[in-house]
C-alpha cells in the first residue's frame, strides 16, 4: 500500500523544483565554489533563494531527504539520485511535442581513457547514429576518478561509464573489457631530451623506473597514485611534473620541458617512444560499464556497440 505521505511528497514535486535542483546539483557536483554562498553565485542565484528553496526540497512535502551536505559542500547519496532523476525527467520535458527530436546521451569516463582511447570512437558513432535514426544528438561526458564515475553510473546519473577493470564485485554494475593489451610508454620530444635521444631510441633503450629520477619527468596524477606510486624522488637538478590528463603530458613533452608517461595509443607520430623495461608496469585495460538489468537508450546502445562491447560479449559466449 502506498504511504499517503510519500504520495503527497512526490505529487508536490514540480518541474520548477527539478530545474532548480538540476542547476544547483550540477554546480555542486562540478566543484564550483567551496561554500554554499559560492555555489549560489556560480549558479546565478541569490543565497537566500538557494537556502530557502533547497530547504523546501528537503522537507517532507518534497523529497524528505537531506540532499546536500552543507559542511562538505557536496551532494549526499540521495542528492545524487535526485539529480540523476531530475535530469532524466527534464530531458523528456525539454523535447516539446511537434518538434524534431534531439537526444542527449550522458556518459562518464576517466580522463585518461577519454583522451587516449574513447574519443577516437566518436566520429563514427555520431555519424552512424544520425544516419540510422534520423535524430540529432547531444553528448555530455562527465570526467572524474574511476570510483566517482561508477557512483554516477549506479545512481543513474549516466548510462555508461568508461574506465579500467576491477576485481571488486559490484552487485548493480557489470563491465566488459574492450582492450587489455594496452601498454605504458615514455615519450620524448622529436629532438630528444637528455638520455632519451633519437640514437637511444634506435638502439632500443628501455628505461626503468629508477631512470625517471635522472630526468625531468611528467605523468598524470592517477598513474602516480596507482601503478607508479613508488617512483623515486627526482635527483638534484631535475623535476617531476604531475598533471591530470595525457594531453597535458604531451604538451609538456612537446614544449621540451620533460619526457612523459602515456598509454601507447593515439600518440603523435613525431614523438620519440620508449618501451618500459618492466612489462608488468606497462599493462593497462579499457572497459565499458553499465547497470545490470537496466535497458540502454538507443543512443547508449549504439555507442556500446560502436566501442565493441556487443562483439566482445558475443565472442566470449562462443
Amino acid at each position: 500500500m502506498t504511504n499517503p505521505e510519500n504520495a503527497r511528497r512526490w505529487h508536490d514535486v514540480t518541474i520548477a523544483d527539478l530545474i532548480f535542483f538540476e542547476k544547483v546539483g550540477s554546480t555542486i557536483s562540478g566543484g564550483a565554489g567551496d561554500s554554499m554562498l559560492a555555489v549560489a553565485s556560480a549558479a546565478g542565484l541569490s543565497y537566500p533563494h538557494l537556502h530557502n528553496t533547497l530547504g523546501k526540497l528537503e522537507s517532507i512535502e518534497r523529497f524528505g531527504r537531506r540532499l546536500v551536505n552543507r559542511e562538505l559542500n557536496a551532494l549526499t547519496k540521495e542528492g545524487e539520485e535526485v539529480l540523476a532523476y531530475a535530469r532524466r525527467v527534464l530531458d523528456v520535458y525539454r523535447v516539446r511535442p511537434f518538434r524534431s527530436s534531439r537526444v542527449t546521451l550522458r556518459i562518464a569516463a576517466t580522463n585518461r581513457i577519454l583522451t587516449t582511447l574513447l574519443a577516437s570512437y566518436f566520429p563514427a558513432f555520431m555519424e552512424t547514429y544520425r544516419k540510422k535514426t534520423g535524430l540529432e544528438l547531444n553528448i555530455e561526458i562527465l570526467e572524474a576518478t574511476f570510483e566517482q564515475l561508477l557512483t554516477w553510473l549506479e545512481v543513474g546519473e549516466v548510462e555508461l561509464a568508461f574506465g579500467g577493470t576491477s576485481t571488486h564485485k559490484h552487485e548493480k554494475l557489470m563491465h566488459i573489457a574492450i582492450r587489455d593489451d594496452l601498454k605504458m610508454i615514455v615519450v620524448a620530444p622529436p629532438k630528444g631530451l637528455g638520455v632519451f635521444s633519437r640514437r637511444a631510441q634506435k638502439e632500443g633503450y628501455r628505461p626503468t623506473v629508477k631512470d625517471f629520477a635522472s630526468t625531468n619527468f611528467c605523468l598524470i596524477r592517477r598513474d602516480q597514485r596507482g601503478t607508479f606510486k613508488n617512483l623515486p624522488e627526482p635527483n638534484e637538478g631535475y623535476s617531476r611534473i604531475v598533471v591530470d590528463n595525457y594531453s597535458s603530458v604531451v604538451a609538456m613533452v612537446r614544449a621540451e620541458a620533460a619526457v612523459g608517461l602515456v598509454i601507447n595509443y593515439g600518440v603523435p607520430g613525431d614523438l620519440l617512444k620508449f618501451d618500459l623495461a618492466d612489462a608488468s608496469q606497462s599493462a593497462q585495460s579499457f572497459a565499458i560499464w553499465r547497470r545490470i538489468g537496466s535497458p540502454l537508450s538507443d543512443a547508449a546502445q549504439h555507442l556500446y556497440d560502436c566501442v565493441g562491447a556487443s562483439k566482445k560479449r558475443a565472442k566470449a559466449k562462443k
